[in-house]
């Protein structure tokens, strides 16, 4: 706003008051928009965000250190021993579970009269037939059966007869989704096929047996791990 003030010899002294009041005038017009009216204003406490846990023990161990050592000694043509665990989802949400086998290495342990009448061969993991079983609820539910041609690994030496032998190790099989707290017993079995002959006495298999437990929830739905083994994954 411009105020022209015509009249000479107006002091310098008015024309600041003059000036100030019309100052005073425009802020107030001004603010005649912005006065506050009746109000409520609501603000929640302090909302918490947090994770869940997806969290497994093997036998009541986390981490778990055992081992199938005592079941699985003295390995015989025709023979099944076991390696039986529970499975424990301790953590806070369900989860997809899954079992490899790991890490076979074989070794010719000691030499017998007998096992030296045949060709040298250490390859015991090409005879084991394998198998896996949830024995949660009642009797065994077959996941993987021996009969399907399932061994450790496969070379010079495999089963016998009609069935084709598959390797299952260094891949994943599906057990199926763990409840939170939930205790499944899972049965491996591991069986000399019947027909090995002497080459393989005293010869030794060590591995490791792997379960991976992983979030089930969630869009798009999380990679199951890799490789499955054809037909047994998720």
């Amino acid at each position: 706003m411009v105020i022209v003030l015509e009249k000479k010899g107006m002091s310098t002294k008015k024309v600041l008051i003059i000036s100030i009041m019309l100052i005073g005038l425009t802020a107030l017009l001004t603010g005649i928009g912005t006065m506050a009216y009746f109000s409520s204003t609501q603000t929640s406490g302090p909302n918490l965000l947090s994770t869940g846990s997806i969290t497994i023990n093997v036998n009541g161990q986390d981490p778990w250190t055992g081992t199938f050592n005592s079941t699985l000694a003295d390995m015989k043509p025709g023979l099944k021993l076991w390696g039986n665990v529970t499975v424990q989802n301790t953590g806070q949400n369900q989860a997809d579970l899954w079992l490899s086998i790991i890490n076979v290495v074989t070794d010719n342990g000691s030499d017998t009269s007998a096992e030296l009448l045949e060709p040298a061969a250490n390859d015991i993991d090409g005879v084991i037939r394998y198998d896996v079983y949830d024995n949660t609820g009642s009797g065994l539910q077959s996941i993987i059966t021996d009969s399907d041609g399932f061994t450790i690994s496969t070379g010079t030496h495999n089963l016998t007869g009609a069935l084709q032998t598959t390797a299952m190790k260094d891949q994943w099989i599906y057990i199926g989704n763990i409840p939170s707290s939930a205790t499944w017993h899972i049965n491996q079995s591991f069986t000399m096929d019947g027909n090995i002959t002497n080459w393989a006495q005293t010869d030794n298999m060590t591995f490791n047996v792997v379960f991976y437990a992983q979030q089930s929830q969630g869009t798009p739905q999380p990679a199951a791990p890799s490789p499955e083994l054809p037909g047994y994954g998720r």
